[in-house]
């Protein structure tokens, strides 16, 4: 697990602390996002799945919040989201290709 944490470290945090919510469940993550407009994501420590992270986003044209695992490696970022899993060389590559990832929560645009 401290090789996972030096790697995010390494991969994003020195450059963009405000992205990263920190330990958060699940359901802290909801009622964090309930109400929200769409689009609006946070990115936190999995409580469930130690050593990767999860984004957290209230979807497109519904109430419901997603939630995704990331996992960092030497060789880049994983994505797992049903049904398939995407590989980016980083996690900021992976930000910019999810469309549906549109502000930064409380509802910072991410292209600032």
């Amino acid at each position: 697990m401290l090789n996972s944490l030096r790697r995010l470290a390494r991969e994003w945090l020195c450059t963009a602390p405000a992205l990263l919510y920190g330990f958060a469940g699940r359901h802290e993550a909801e009622e964090m996002l309930r109400g929200k407009e769409e689009g609006t994501f946070l990115v936190r420590f999995s409580t469930t799945h130690l050593g990767l992270l999860a984004i957290s986003f209230r979807s497109a044209g519904s109430t419901a919040i997603q939630h995704c695992l990331v996992q960092v490696t030497s060789e880049g970022c994983d994505l797992f989201m049903e049904p398939a899993r995407k590989r980016y060389a980083c996690f900021e590559d992976l930000l910019r290709d999810c469309a549906n990832l549109s502000f930064i929560y409380p509802g910072v645009p991410k292209i600032q």
